[in-house]
């Protein structure tokens, strides 16, 4: 639910102070995918005012026989908000398809939530895991609060347990 995603993420905010990463845990679930290539404190570039991507775990040592089979590339995630049924869209593909990368098994939806009153965010959230199907495809989310604004992000896990980098960070104001 966003209005406790939200409250969590005020509750969080009183406690660290005037800190710019509030909010941003060490402690993660430990299946939670590792990033590619990317280090766990990056701050999304677009939007510097939001807390690091979530620090994850390393994609395991290569295995015998995938040398030569890079791991997941960066997905192209577009967002936009619906009307019927009120929430919002996300569509997602990879433009240039790698032969040589190994089948995508899952993709991890991850989602910061903005109070646009307050400015307040929350920490970044892995809200679904969703099973990989041919490319491209598409979602919709729903529930969102009017006051709050959403930055997205995804990332790729592939057939051997790699994980692709993070996907560029979208906003995108539900309806």
């Amino acid at each position: 639910n966003a209005n406790h995603f939200l409250s969590v993420a005020k509750e969080e905010k009183k406690k660290v102070g005037r800190s710019r990463h509030w909010g941003h845990e060490s402690r993660q679930p430990e299946s939670l995918p590792q990033p590619a290539r990317e280090s766990p404190d990056q701050v999304p570039p677009r939007f510097p005012h939001l807390p690091p991507l979530p620090s994850v775990k390393p994609d395991p040592a290569p295995w015998e026989g995938l040398e030569d089979t890079p791991p997941p590339q960066k997905l192209e995630l577009v967002v936009a908000p619906v009307n019927q049924p009120k929430g919002i869209a996300l569509q997602w593909t990879i433009s240039h398809v790698d032969p040589r990368c190994a089948p995508i098994e899952s993709f991890s939806l991850f989602m910061c939530l903005e109070d646009v009153g307050s400015g307040i965010t929350s920490a970044w959230k892995r809200t679904s895991v969703i099973k990989a199907l041919p490319l491209p495809m598409a979602c919709s989310l729903s529930q969102f609060p009017r006051s709050v604004r959403c930055y997205v992000t995804m990332q790729s896990r592939d057939i051997h347990g790699r994980h692709g980098p993070f996907c560029e960070v979208q906003a995108v104001s539900a309806l």
